[in-house]
């Protein structure tokens, strides 16, 4: 017992030094308890004090192996980042700083993914594990950065259509306004080779069709453009066998 001043207790026992006014408590699991002080005045010891209940919860284990996401997504995208090892009892969410960025999912002591919403914007992407009840949380280790790539402008086909023409007649040109990463469709069919801006055509019947273009710039494509329709029709058949007439009356 001291012979002046102050004696805490933890569970009833004697916390070794800690005889100052103040008892400073590093918040491990280990410290909760309930704790107590008693202070003597030469040699006088007072009535023990009321005790303070301290409890200090852990936090989610930090064991679980994150696998990181997708690097390069395009916009509107989203990724899927996989938990193994989750712990039974606690929460995993998605965050971008302090913004959610996916649903709640529970663990479940066995691998669990989480989806992010559609992304619009480079993002870095955390897992925060919760334990539900204390509100206790750590962010696991395994952050993904993740670069999000612009979906291109739509393209516009010149001319914009009908194009009407005779069977034979000059090529026909159709130019997109994306000047690279150009895939030209026949009535929805990708046509083999055609990824320049300028689409040549030439004037047979069979070519006729609804022809469209999606531009694909660092693997994200645009929308499909509005169709121009081109008809190409036929020349009249030279088949038919003329008969001279006659040569004199």
């Amino acid at each position: 017992m001291q012979e002046q001043g102050n004696q805490w207790y933890k569970n009833g026992a004697l916390i070794v030094g800690a005889t100052l006014p103040t008892l400073n408590i590093t918040t491990a699991p280990g410290n909760s308890g309930s704790y107590t002080v008693i202070s003597t005045v030469s040699g006088c010891a007072s009535l023990v004090s009321v005790a303070t209940s301290v409890t200090i919860n852990p936090l989610p284990l930090v064991t679980p192996v994150v696998t990181p996401a997708t690097p390069t997504v395009c916009s509107g995208s989203t990724v899927t980042v996989n938990v193994a090892g989750s712990q039974a009892g606690i929460n995993y969410e998605l965050f971008n700083g302090g913004t959610s960025l996916s649903s709640v999912i529970a663990g479940t002591g066995g691998a669990i993914n989480l989806v992010t919403s559609a992304l619009a914007g480079n993002t870095t992407i955390t897992v925060r594990a919760t334990n539900p009840v204390t509100s206790c949380s750590v962010l696991l280790t395994g952050t993904s950065v993740v670069t999000v790539n612009p979906i291109p402008a739509t393209p516009t086909i010149n001319p914009v259509g009908p194009v009407v023409v005779c069977e034979g007649t000059a090529a026909i040109a159709l130019t997109s306004s994306a000047g690279a990463g150009n895939q030209w469709y026949k009535n929805g069919a990708l046509i083999v080779g055609a990824t320049l801006p300028t689409l040549n055509i030439t004037t047979a019947p069979g070519n006729s069709g609804s022809y469209t273009v999606i531009s694909t710039v660092s693997g994200c494509a645009s929308l499909v453009s509005v169709a121009t329709s081109v008809t190409i029709n036929p020349l009249p058949l030279v088949t038919p066998v003329v008969t001279p007439a006659t040569p004199s009356l």
